[in-house]
């Protein structure tokens, strides 16, 4: 099986048609380290995120103040703020890979969400959930190791 080759998901600035192999590889080990960053912010922010808001309970309100209260919930907060660390990283990602790169390959955010939830929040994952999750895994798999 042929392997993805991440030189080719890399996004290259049209003025720099040519770069030595030593950029190359920085550049290939910063987008490993943006995909890692990318996934672990998104995974962490959702978890503080439903953490705090089952601590501040259902919110059916037309009342920003409401709100305002759930977003002073320092869960509620935390994971905002990581999401907004999220959204950074997920521009930076953007900015130096192909989007059919980044999307399937930070798809993994949502399996391990859904693990974190399990043994975090102890959220239950029905048997046709764990079937997506596997379907979900697989296709992150296929999307980093299909050769373009």
């Amino acid at each position: 099986m042929e392997t993805c080759d991440l030189k080719s998901h890399i996004r290259k600035h049209p003025s720099r048609a040519v770069l030595d192999e030593n950029r190359s590889s920085t550049s290939i080990s910063t987008t490993h380290l943006l995909t890692a960053i990318v996934v672990l912010t998104n995974v962490s922010g959702n978890i503080l995120l439903s953490h705090g808001m089952q601590e501040v309970g259902s919110i059916v309100s037309a009342s920003p103040f409401d709100y305002l209260r759930a977003l002073l919930n320092r869960w509620v907060l935390g994971g905002s703020c990581t999401l907004a660390a999220w959204m950074i990283s997920e521009l930076a990602l953007l900015s130096r890979a192909d989007l059919t790169f980044v999307l399937p390959v930070t798809a993994s955010a949502y399996v391990l969400t859904a693990l974190a939830g399990h043994f975090f929040l102890e959220d239950q994952i029905s048997w046709q959930r764990w079937l997506g999750i596997v379907v979900i895994s697989i296709g992150v798999f296929l999307a980093e190791e299909t050769p373009r």
